[in-house]
């Protein structure tokens, strides 16, 4: 699905996805991986998407710990922090990295 420039119709749209496909974590990371893009196309567009790409990062910071691999959550942080960062939301990235600390912590050395 594609909104075009409506970016926030794009966002609401996902989040209403992630509402029917709680339950199937590969959906979920899809849905995170399409905010990221978002937020990143608003970064590049103009920087009046500011509170926009916050959303993007709200959303992803919600859905990230509903998924139950380990190694997913670690990877999906860091992209996430990634995009937060180019936002210049140190803040969100400072949250974001603190959580993927925590999950690399809970992270068993047999699992890869």
């Amino acid at each position: 699905v594609d909104f075009g420039d409506e970016r926030e119709q794009h966002l609401e749209f996902l989040v209403m996805c992630r509402s029917a496909f709680r339950n199937i974590d590969e959906l979920k990371e899809f849905f995170i991986h399409s905010s990221n893009l978002l937020a990143m196309k608003a970064i590049k567009a103009v920087n009046e998407y500011q509170l926009f790409v916050k959303a993007c990062i709200a959303f992803n910071e919600v859905t990230i710990p509903s998924i139950s691999a380990n190694s997913s959550r670690l990877n999906l942080y860091l992209e996430t922090a990634e995009i937060a960062l180019s936002g210049g939301l140190v803040s969100h990235v400072d949250g974001l990295l603190d959580s993927a600390i925590t999950c690399l912590e809970n992270t068993s050395p047999s699992a890869g």
